[in-house]
């Protein structure tokens, strides 16, 4: 647990703008769903791909929590996408 209160992970502010803006778009048009999947999206990208370094730096780069972050973050996205078409049905 340590780990987790020892640690700083570096969000750019012009994301950070960049999310609130999307999401904002997607409130005023009434598009919760993708607006959850834009959210998820910018908070798998933040939590490894802007932060490589820190996750070399404790040797979490290449290994299985790399591999599984990857595949159950797409699995997620996948299935979204999927009950984005099935919602009509």
């Amino acid at each position: 647990m340590e780990f987790f209160h020892s640690n700083q992970l570096a969000v750019p502010l012009a994301q950070m703008l960049l999310l609130l803006a999307l999401s904002s778009v997607c409130l005023f048009l009434r598009r919760i769903k993708l607006g959850l999947l834009i959210n998820y999206l910018f908070v798998l990208y933040w939590g490894f791909l802007s932060n490589q370094e820190f996750l070399a730096s404790h040797n979490l780069n290449g290994t299985l929590f790399t591999a599984t972050y990857f595949l159950v973050g797409m699995a997620l996205v996948v299935v979204a996408v999927i009950s984005f078409f099935a919602e009509g049905k």
